[in-house]
């Protein structure tokens, strides 16, 4: 399993309108930025009270890739961004 489906399985999970989930990845250096994009009605699910949701999330992810050491991620940030599908059409 790689990343970017590990993240959706975990995602998949919390949303209200999974099948409008979609994750883009973007490296640059030693920072990953997995780029969320979601239904107008999960973005507040998926960010969760405080940010505590997206970031359990987050560490997840970590945690995954490195124990895994899939895709190379080793030793690099990770961040997560969260974003209304709504708001890039426009």
């Amino acid at each position: 399993m790689e990343a970017k489906e590990y993240l959706l399985f975990i995602l998949r999970g919390l949303a209200r309108a999974p099948d409008l989930l979609e994750v883009e990845i973007y490296r640059q250096d030693n920072r990953v930025l997995f780029y969320i994009m979601c239904g107008s009605e999960d973005k507040s699910v998926l960010i969760g009270k405080g940010g505590r949701t997206i970031s359990a999330v987050q560490q997840l992810v970590y945690s995954f890739l490195r124990n895994k050491s899939v895709d190379g991620y080793y030793n690099e940030v990770i961040r997560l961004a969260v974003d209304d599908k709504k708001l890039r059409r426009e």
